[in-house]
Parts: structure tokens; C-alpha cells; sequence
């Protein structure tokens, strides 16, 4: 698998991850609270997942692994 083939990859499932953070955004924004650092720190590493594939990814019996950051609680 290229590296062009993985990051379509990650870009196809990144956008589920995306969601959780815009639905915590809307919710303190709408608050009129700032959004949490560590919630802010996970959306740059979603964002920046694909600039270092080779510490983001790993091939698994065939199949793609990708190391997505941990979501904040």
C-alpha cells in the first residue's frame, strides 16, 4: 500500500472523528465557554494524522492499521 493510498484511507475515516469534535465545539461555544485544550490538541493531531505516515500507520496481517489520537473524555 502507498502512502497516497493511506492517507485517502485515513482521510475517508477522519471525518467520523471530526464530528465528535465539532459536536463538542457547538456544545461550549453555544455555552459561550472555550473550548477545551485537550479537545483542541485532538483536532491538530486529527488534522495533522497524515503528515507522518510512517508513525500513523501500520500494515497488520494485510490490513491497515491506523493509530488515531485519543479522544478526550
Amino acid at each position: 500500500m502507498t502512502d497516497n493510498e493511506k492517507k485517502e484511507a485515513i482521510r475517508s475515516q477522519r471525518h467520523l472523528r471530526f464530528k465528535c469534535f465539532d459536536d463538542k465545539a457547538i456544545q461550549c461555544l453555544s455555552q459561550g465557554i472555550d473550548i477545551p485544550a485537550d479537545w483542541l490538541t485532538y483536532a491538530t493531531e486529527l488534522r495533522t494524522l497524515t503528515d507522518n505516515i510512517a508513525n500513523t500507520t501500520r500494515i497488520t496481517e494485510g490490513q491497515l492499521d491506523i493509530i488515531w489520537p485519543t479522544k478526550p473524555e
